[in-house]
């Protein structure tokens, strides 16, 4: 494929490895963090309730009452389906988890949004951002991959 070291050099010139390795990995991570308030504040304004044994619920509430307390948040309590009390802070934990853990089932759909958008990102982000900083420092620029 390559006949000497100069070709790799000009292959790697042209196709930028590194701003698409670093395209996809920001773009990886915004696929799962941004999902995540979305998720989150979808559950509370939806009322869902994904069904928690009580035991893990009266755990949840203690451990979110110490940190409450800690931090100095607001505090207080909903009726659920039956009309029982259902500790609001236990299910602020139950509902991050469940945002959690879908974003995390989501994994096949980000990886692939993320391969899609990497060609893109890199040239309309990561290289322009590169090619800044090399200008910053006084080095040359390699110049934007070709669409």
């Amino acid at each position: 494929m390559f006949k000497s070291f100069a070709s790799v050099r000009d292959f790697i010139k042209r196709t930028s490895p590194a701003s698409h390795l670093t395209s996809f990995l920001i773009l990886h991570e915004l696929t799962a963090i941004l999902p995540l308030p979305a998720i989150y504040y979808t559950l509370q304004a939806t009322q869902i309730q994904v069904p928690v044994p009580p035991e893990i619920m009266s755990q949840a509430e203690e451990k979110m009452e110490k940190v409450m307390r800690r931090y100095g948040w607001g505090q207080g309590e909903e009726r659920g389906e039956n009309g029982e009390l259902v500790p609001r802070k236990a299910r602020m934990l139950v509902d991050m988890a469940t945002a959690y853990g879908i974003v995390k089932v989501l994994m096949p759909v980000r990886l692939a949004l993320s391969l899609a958008l990497t060609p893109w990102f890199a040239r309309t982000t990561v290289l322009p951002i590169r090619n800044i900083g090399f200008r910053l420092l006084g080095k040359s620029s390699i110049s934007p991959i070709s669409k």
